[in-house]
């Protein structure tokens, strides 16, 4: 009888915890790599969880392991006791290929098709860890029969060699590391190791002698001189070669600057820095337009948590995109995810919203596709909003205060509903009319303006208001400064004014000079500051980033006469931002950047940070002290001890964040400690963090568990203690561990 072709639904791969990482090879032969997986599925039931074995009945028919070496392309499981390595890694005659890449997971094959047999296979390039792979697989036939296998396969080497590495350092740490040189075979083996450090100093190595299935290790100490990256070499000469790369980190207390305009000109920018500041970071992002901006908002919006506005803004963003796929660089699948989690958060936000949430709303689903049902949604409150004007033309709910935060609301109302609700804009603009003073408020003045409630005299005195409000700074950037709340009691941003300012100012110089300001806002991960503010923000820039980008642009990063860094603009990925680096600068410099040809349709972002030097200040009524209970030795568990001091009066709770030195874990679970009544905590790698300690009697001490991994001279990260407005800040200190 044939079966009915089976859908894996999804294919994981796992490494299953070898002791060190270390890794296959093309080098190398690969066996029991890809399963074939059987069609018959006679079964009822769910399919298996992550780890758990799968049912018997269903293991034995979707599983079928390769014969040995069946397959190319997955490391062999190098088992054969006199099997002398592969071509390319024999003796010293030649060098090993370097293994660097290494993964924990690294295939996830969601939906794999099987064929009229029900079966399927999948080619994957396997990660350079030498361990167990895990593989589990789900399947669902057609009529329903749901099960699921959990097989394995080795990947393996004779002999190789490894590094023990820390998940980051600081530049001046001085760890130790450890080298193992493993030998798997019946044979001993003699070869030479050798060990570098790029981004430290630090050497080692020598010819070592393995007996057959033995293993040593060699201690090497470096110290750590730059940041950015530490990268290290071990090579067991012949046989195998590990990369392994750690994130050094600067020392000190950051200081970041940041500029951002558009590239229509030659842009100069003075950089002031402090002297003392070090190693310096200078990072540029050029937009090649509106749309790459975008495409950066699509990557990041949907990850911010700022209310309405922002679940309004995500909704509209991705409405607008939609035409604008293949120039975006979105698939289709994440503009859909995108859409569904706004509008999912909107809708529930639609069943009791007030005024301003419904203002938020109303705007957001603007753009939904005619007859769906999220544009029923806005229709239905879009009538919500307009019952809740006054017949005096105004919006009363929500606003605070003086009559300014109510004309606000009216105008920002008013431009929700859109140009097509005749009565509830004329109520308005007749509303306007009789509170044609209050447009001295620039904040009035540009809603009045954006929301097009203004006609005539009332016009021009707004435009003439908003102009006198700007400033200019040195760079030539104008911005507007916040003027007023918002509609619930809120201060309105420089953000939301300046955008405000860009889209209602006719003059496309100081409309530009605006935009330039507003792209120095700007940053991935916070956006212009959520919201409202994101949302005002995009329009003025698209609105002012218009035209066509040439074929062929080329940015320029330069200082004293000369380049910095260069990039071109990839014609075939135009929604890609073009970054550029740069080196430390002195304190007094100025940055040029330009594009050959001058585009006006590029926006830039600069940031330039330096650190500087930690300097202890003497504590106040908060101080907190962290130090090792003891000696600390690689490897062996200890424990460190945290003292908060705050003044006895104190009744509220503290939030303490214990900075660590690399490599050292701790020993025990925040939640375990939490179960157990003590203040719970959480691990952050580089830090511990307690949310709410109880300082009672004006001292807390608490001691935990630790294991430092890698031994040395390492620094820890700075530790903070913090109640309501006021805080103290314990600088980095240097632990020994042995």
């Amino acid at each position: 009888m044939m079966h009915k072709p089976l859908r894996l639904l999804p294919l994981l791969l796992t490494g299953c915890g070898a002791s060190y990482d270390a890794a296959p090879t093309s080098a190398f032969r690969e066996e029991e790599a890809d399963q074939k997986m059987a069609a018959e599925m006679p079964m009822e039931g769910g399919a298996a969880a992550p780890g758990s074995p799968a049912p018997a009945a269903a293991a034995s028919r979707m599983a079928e392991p390769l014969g040995q070496a069946e397959k190319a392309g997955i490391l062999a499981d190098a088992n054969a006791d006199e099997a002398p390595p592969a071509d390319g890694a024999t003796g010293e005659s030649g060098a090993a290929t370097v293994r660097s890449w290494f993964p924990e997971s690294f295939l996830w094959a969601p939906l794999v098709e099987t064929d009229a047999e029900g079966r399927a296979e999948l080619s994957v390039t396997v990660p350079d860890t030498l361990t167990t792979w895990r593989v589990l697989a789900l399947g669902q036939s057609r009529e329903g029969a749901q099960a699921g296998v959990v097989t394995s396969f080795r990947s393996t080497l004779l002999a190789y060699v490894d590094l023990a590495v820390p998940p980051f350092l600081y530049v001046g740490d001085r760890p130790g590391f450890s080298v193992q040189v493993a030998n798997q075979g019946a044979s001993p083996i003699s070869a030479n190791l050798g060990f570098s450090a790029e981004g430290g100093t630090g050497s080692g190595g020598g010819r070592v002698d393995v007996p057959a299935w033995g293993s040593l290790f060699r201690a090497t100490p470096v110290a750590v001189t730059r940041p950015g990256q530490l990268v290290l070499k071990a090579e067991l000469a012949g046989y195998d070669a590990v990369e392994r790369r750690v994130p050094v980190r600067p020392v000190g207390r950051p200081v970041t600057l940041r500029r951002g305009g558009s590239l229509g000109a030659t842009r100069e920018l003075s950089l002031l820095l402090d002297p003392a500041g070090r190693d310096g970071e200078l990072r540029v992002e050029v937009y090649p337009g509106a749309l790459s901006m975008v495409a950066s908002e699509l990557q990041n919006a949907g990850s911010r948590t700022t209310g309405a506005w922002g679940d309004a803004y995500t909704f509209q963003l991705v409405s607008e995109s939609a035409k604008d796929l293949g120039a975006l660089g979105v698939s289709a699948a994440q503009l859909r995810a995108l859409r569904l989690g706004s509008w999912q958060r909107l809708r529930s936000r639609s069943l009791s919203p007030d005024a301003d949430t419904l203002v938020a709303l109303v705007m957001g689903l603007s753009g939904a596709e005619p007859g769906s049902l999220e544009a029923e949604t806005g229709a239905r409150l879009s009538r919500q909003l307009t019952d809740l004007q006054q017949p005096d033309g105004l919006w009363l709910a929500n606003a605070q205060g003086s009559i300014d935060p109510i004309l606000v609301q009216t105008a920002m109302a008013a431009w929700a509903l859109g140009e097509d609700t005749k009565a509830p804009r004329a109520r308005a603009r007749g509303a306007f009319e009789r509170f044609r003073d209050r447009l001295s408020n620039p904040t009035v003045a540009a809603w009045a303006l954006y929301a097009g409630l203004l006609e005539g005299a009332e016009d021009k005195k707004a435009r003439e208001q908003i102009l006198s409000h700007l400033r200019t700074l040195p760079d030539g950037g104008r911005y507007a400064p916040a003027v007023g709340a918002r509609p619930d009691g809120s201060r309105v941003s420089d953000v939301e004014l300046t955008a405000l300012a860009a889209l209602v100012v006719e003059d496309e110089a100081v409309r530009a000079d605006l935009v330039t300001w507003l792209l120095g806002q700007y940053s991935p991960v916070g956006g212009f500051g959520g919201g409202i503010a994101d949302f005002l923000a995009l329009r003025a820039i698209r609105h002012a980033l218009g035209g066509t980008i040439p074929a062929e642009v080329t940015i320029f990063l330069e200082a004293s006469g000369a380049v910095l860094a260069r990039a071109s603009l990839d014609p075939s990925q135009r929604h890609q931002p073009v970054r550029l680096a740069g080196p430390a600068l002195p304190p007094d410099t100025r940055v040029t950047l330009r594009s050959e040809p001058a585009v006006p349709g590029l926006a830039f972002t600069l940031e330039y940070t330096s650190w500087l030097p930690w300097v202890q200040a003497a504590p106040g009524g908060l101080d907190v002290v962290v130090r090792p209970v003891g000696d600390l030795v690689a490897g062996m568990e200890s424990e460190i001890e945290i003292t908060v001091v705050a003044p006895a009066s104190l009744t509220g709770p503290v939030a303490v964040e214990v900075g660590l030195p690399a490599g050292v874990q701790v020993a025990e679970s925040g939640l375990a400690v939490a179960l157990s009544g003590d203040a719970p905590f959480e691990d952050q790698g580089d830090k511990l963090l307690f949310r709410s300690v109880n300082v009672a009697g004006g001292v807390w001490t608490r001691r935990v568990r630790v294991t430092p991994t890698v031994p040395g001279v390492l620094q820890t990260g700075p530790s903070q203690v913090s109640s309501g407005g006021e805080s103290f800040l314990r600088v980095p200190s240097t632990w020994v561990i042995r």
